[in-house]
């Protein structure tokens, strides 16, 4: 089963014929490593939630301006470099997320009139 985010269906009308064919092309080359580009976001990440969204950032952020490979492993390898960048802003983000609810948490307890709740690890 396939996204909904696919180039399929964008229904982008306003580029010229190359556009389209090169954009054609650039997806299913995606396609074709989309469970590779899965399992290793899975790896990263932890999760399959997670890892979907980082998929999904990959396709948004290559199919902006993708350049043209000539091979199928130059191709895979750029595309695994911009997933792995992806996943790593996502890691980044979700662990400033949870030092932000950790230092929220800290500064709860510490104005706990408990002396016990007032420890914050």
């Amino acid at each position: 089963m396939l996204p909904d985010w696919d180039l399929g269906r964008l229904g982008e009308k306003a580029f010229r014929r190359k556009d389209r064919e090169d954009l054609l092309e650039f997806d299913a080359r995606f396609w074709r490593g989309y469970r590779l580009l899965l399992f290793i976001a899975c790896r990263i990440l932890g999760g399959p939630e997670q890892a979907e969204k980082a998929v999904e950032n990959c396709w948004h952020a290559a199919s902006r301006n993708p350049p043209h490979f000539e091979y199928e492993g130059e191709f895979r390898s750029w595309l695994l470099r911009v997933l792995i960048d992806e996943a790593l802003a996502l890691l980044r983000e979700s662990r400033s997320a949870d030092a932000i609810g950790r230092d929220e948490m800290c500064e709860f307890k510490s104005t706990s009139t408990d002396s016990s709740l007032a420890e914050c690890a």
